[in-house]
């Protein structure tokens, strides 16, 4: 056997030695189990999801467990007898009550199965605070017991949306004024409301006044006359 023959065997060697020590201070290394509770806005519809402190008055919110293995996400080791995190969750206020969440707000971080949607009655009261209490059976048989305090804060206020309709003539089927949808005998109430200006008369009786000061001409006579005037002023 050449000596590179010898050099390769006993890196192969090693390499299992290595590793056969690893899985041994993975045996006797001690395994710390917790959880890590984090709420969450519940309608899953934001683009970006950043975790909140208290939920609406009334509205929801929704709560992520985590398994953590000394202080990390928990990953079953190969070959590890098969497990299911299978918490359950209390609260220490009948207003806050808890389901199985159906839409994932971590993106796949953290497994469906280990997300709830909490929900608070419009009973409840702004400033409450609520202890939920979440526990499960850790893979090395152990309970792990977590607590997250929840505010209640205001009402979420909702948003109603209506028409406003409103019917006009068609451009140019009756008078500038009425275009507005107004009818004359409206115009001329507003006319006669303004007393600073016409002393509560219509325009009809403005016009009849005028006629007469005018020796009962029109204003179209009284405009055409004034064109004669100017005429023979020129010549």
């Amino acid at each position: 056997m050449s000596e590179e023959h010898v050099l390769v065997r006993i890196e192969r060697l090693f390499q299992q030695l290595l590793c056969e020590v690893r899985a041994i201070r993975r045996e006797v290394a001690p395994h710390n189990f917790s959880l890590q509770l984090t709420l969450y806005t519940g309608d899953g519809m934001s683009s970006q999801v950043l975790p909140i402190t208290s939920i609406a008055l009334g509205g929801n919110a929704q709560l992520v467990a985590q398994l953590l293995e000394n202080g990390a996400p928990y990953v079953a080791p190969a070959g590890a007898a098969p497990y299911t995190f299978a918490p359950t969750i209390s609260s220490s206020d009948a207003n806050v009550t808890s389901a199985p969440a159906t839409v994932d707000v971590t993106g796949g971080a953290v497994p469906l199965a280990q997300q709830f949607l909490l929900t608070d009655s419009a009973n409840d009261t702004v400033g409450a605070v609520d202890a939920i209490t979440v526990s499960a059976v850790a893979p090395d048989g152990t309970t792990v017991t977590e607590t997250i305090n929840v505010g209640v804060g205001p009402a979420v206020p909702v948003n109603t949306f209506g028409l406003s309709l409103a019917l006009y003539p068609a451009p140019g089927s009756g008078p500038v004024g009425l275009r507005h949808g107004q009818t004359q005998a409206q115009l001329d109430a507003a006319s006669a409301r303004v007393g600073q200006v016409n002393d509560g008369r219509t325009q009809a009786d403005i016009d009849a006044d005028n006629r007469v000061a005018s020796g009962g001409r029109t204003q179209t006579e009284i405009d055409q006359a004034n064109r004669v005037a100017a005429t023979r002023g020129v010549r």
